[in-house]
């Protein structure tokens, strides 16, 4: 029976006619209760057993047809009525339990759920390293069905096939992924005591080897190895050691498997900045990854690691004497590939990325050393747009590498060095453009903007103030107004409009002259923004085309729907 509303129950009591009709008070409490609507799932969140008690209590109305008749559509229908909604809505449940540490919802739904079958590293993914034991305990005390104890083997060998013929009662299913979470979370207890009361059960060791060496833990992968486990044989496993500077793991592994084939573990550590495991890499690899370092450089510049690069550059000069090994030629394969992640000569693009990312002292270095050669200004990203280094640091608002640029003078900077190309003479600095501008006003980066037009002769478009328009940089746009003389374009109070910047499309309407399209109200309605949608109404003649409703209609903003319905003539699409 479902416990009434206090306020149905109140009001029931208060009229002694109705004290006989207890099932119209039942559907009337739940009729007004929405809270029983909530999946259970997202109920147990709220770790109230009284709240998953009283959704399945009102189960028991939606699966009578005699107590519903205004034909309402449930999901609670099939709570107690469909097998596959059950032991889909009983495992995400007893996950989110589990999760969660609460072991009084866990009881819960194994009572209430006796039939479905619990598939125990499902409930174990996402629980937290410091609360598996008592998790593992917890589902090991409700299992009904334990399997009688063993002989003691550790591991079963690595194949799924080889269960016992003796297995645990199928309700609770053991094995699988337990012990590569228990691997993950480093948990050596956890490990000991799933041998010791599953020990004939497969789990994937293989998996669980990979997990324990990802996080550092050798002794426990060579557990894994010593009883049923093949050897880790992607290079995947060495890709994220050198990635995360785990030395230790690298040289074990380097120890026991073939791994000269694993192109790219030198840009790997170099471009996280682990110097130690590069130079590892590279002396101990009789010189079959020294063809790496000139692609490392490039990935270590980038990412601003100048004591990483400065080593690398120093190797490289040293091997650009001594012949190449045909063993290099598959690594220079793959990277031409796309194999590499990041991986590139030094080149333009090296001294774009660091300056983007605002490393003085790295490109400092990197002019110092290669010299003009690094201002190509004929370097274009994927898209086709021309940028230059000095564009991208006003991009990102770095003003101290923009000021370093400004002050080079390449015409003089030739040092004697014959890879250093001389430029023509009317250039006197690294080229910038009027993209410099354009990106430091879409990010609002005011003082480097204010820095180009004092300093700098390229100015800027409209593009700049159309984006500053867009990235709600009212002060941004309001300075290039007033200093500038390219204004903007509709595009200005379009992008405004559409990200639901209503103070910057009231000052565009009261300060430009340009206006807006009908993109204005289409973006505002198709992003939720009503209040700017009924503003343009009011103030502007653009108004919006069918888009607007569509797309609102879309984003299941019905309030935005009815408004335009009532308000506009455009309607929808059918």
């Amino acid at each position: 029976m479902v416990s009434l509303l206090l306020a149905v129950d109140l009001l029931f009591r208060s009229k002694p006619e109705l004290t006989s009709l207890a099932h119209v008070a039942t559907t009337v409490s739940v009729f007004l209760d929405s809270s029983v609507e909530l999946p259970l799932n997202e109920a147990c969140k709220l770790e109230s057993v009284e709240l998953l008690q009283r959704i399945w209590d009102s189960c028991e109305i939606c699966t009578n047809d005699g107590n519903i008749s205004d034909g309402r559509w449930t999901l609670r229908r099939y709570l107690r009525s469909d097998p596959h909604y059950r032991q889909f809505i009983f495992s995400d449940s007893l996950n989110e339990a589990m999760y969660r540490g609460n072991l009084e919802i866990g009881k819960w739904l194994l009572d209430h759920f006796k039939e479905c079958r619990v598939e125990v590293d499902r409930a174990l993914g996402d629980v937290p390293g410091e609360n598996m034991m008592k998790i593992l305990q917890f589902l090991h005390e409700n299992n009904t069905d334990r399997p009688r104890r063993r002989r003691i083997h550790y591991f079963n060998l690595n194949e799924p096939n080889n269960e016992p013929s003796e297995r645990p009662n199928p309700r609770m299913k053991w094995g699988g992924f337990t012990m590569v979470y228990a691997a993950q979370s480093r948990r050596h207890d956890a490990v000991w005591w799933l041998n010791h009361h599953y020990p004939d059960v497969w789990y994937n060791l293989e998996v669980a080897t990979e997990a324990a060496l990802r996080h550092g833990d050798i002794h426990l992968a060579e557990q894994f190895i010593e009883n049923g486990s093949n050897w880790p044989t992607e290079g995947n496993v060495a890709d994220e050691a050198a990635e995360k500077g785990n030395l230790p793991v690298l040289q074990w592994l380097l120890k026991q498997v073939e791994f000269e084939e694993v192109v790219g573990l030198v840009v790997k550590a170099a471009g996280n900045g682990h110097l130690q495991v590069v130079r590892w890499l590279i002396d101990h690899s009789g010189g079959q990854r020294i063809d790496e370092v000139r692609f490392a450089i490039h990935t270590t510049a980038i990412h601003g690691h100048l004591h990483v690069a400065k080593f690398l550059r120093e190797k490289e000069k040293k091997s650009t004497s001594r012949p190449r090994s045909s063993a290099v030629q598959p690594r220079v394969a793959a990277w031409e590939h796309g194999t590499w992640r990041e991986a590139a000569v030094v080149s333009a693009q090296t001294m774009i990325g660091a300056a983007r990312n605002g490393h003085l002292d790295v490109v400092k270095w990197l002019y110092s050393e290669y010299g003009v050669d690094l201002f190509d200004s004929k370097t274009k990203i994927k898209n086709g747009v021309l940028v230059t280094a000095m564009d991208a640091a006003a991009g990102n608002g770095h003003l101290d590498v923009l000021k370093y640029f400004h002050g080079l003078d390449i015409t003089t900077s030739l040092n004697g060095n014959a890879r250093k190309r001389k430029r023509p003479s009317n250039q006197t600095g690294p080229p910038c453009s009027q993209k410099a501008m354009d990106k430091a006003a879409a990010n609002g980066s005011l003082n480097v903007v204010q820095w180009l037009h004092q300093n700098r002769q390229e100015g800027c478009s409209t593009d700049a103030m159309d984006a500053a328009a867009t990235g709600r940089h009212l002060e941004m746009v309001k300075w290039l107004h007033n200093e500038r003389s390219e204004g903007c374009t509709s595009a200005a109070m379009d992008g405004a409009a559409t990200n639901g910047h209503l103070e910057v499309v009231k000052w565009l309407h009261n300060n430009v002259n340009v206006g807006c399209t009908t993109e204005a109200m289409d973006g505002a309605a198709a992003n939720g923004h009503l209040g700017i949608a009924k503003w343009l109404h009011s103030n502007r003649s653009e108004g919006c085309t069918t888009k607007a409703m569509d797309s609102a209609a879309a984003r299941g903003s019905l309030g935005i729907v009815k408004w335009l319905h009532r308000n506009r003539d455009e309607a929808c699409t059918k």
